[in-house]
């Protein structure tokens, strides 16, 4: 049994959001953590970004899901880019960071690519 599990899902469209809350009742149905806590990243992240992302998102999804697929293939290359990206993420993630140190799960789930 673990003490503190943490579910990492994004507001941006229902599939993360409800694969996040079947991970928390799977949970739940088999007593495996003390304390199950499923947040919405973006709910860590500043207001503009959160808005811009949901809504590029769904737009994307739903009007050329083609582009989704390039853009997703096109930025999933470990290690490129490197340091923008992770300029970037510690810009718009320290609340994040804040609430992962303060909880410090025993084990993370993720719904969403990272």
């Amino acid at each position: 049994m673990f003490d503190r599990v943490l579910i990492i899902s994004v507001s941006a469209g229902a599939g993360h959001l409800r694969a996040a809350q079947a991970v928390e009742k799977a949970f739940s149905l088999l007593n495996a953590a003390k304390e199950v806590r499923n947040v919405d990243a973006l709910q860590y992240t500043n207001k503009l970004f959160h808005e811009l992302y949901s809504k590029a998102y769904i737009d994307i999804v739903d009007k050329t899901p083609e582009i989704w697929g390039w853009l997703y293939d096109h930025f999933d290359k470990p290690w490129h880019n490197e340091r923008r990206r992770l300029a970037f993420d510690k810009l718009n993630t320290r609340p994040f960071v804040k609430m992962l140190e303060e909880y410090q799960p025993d084990m993370t789930v993720c719904t969403h690519f990272s």
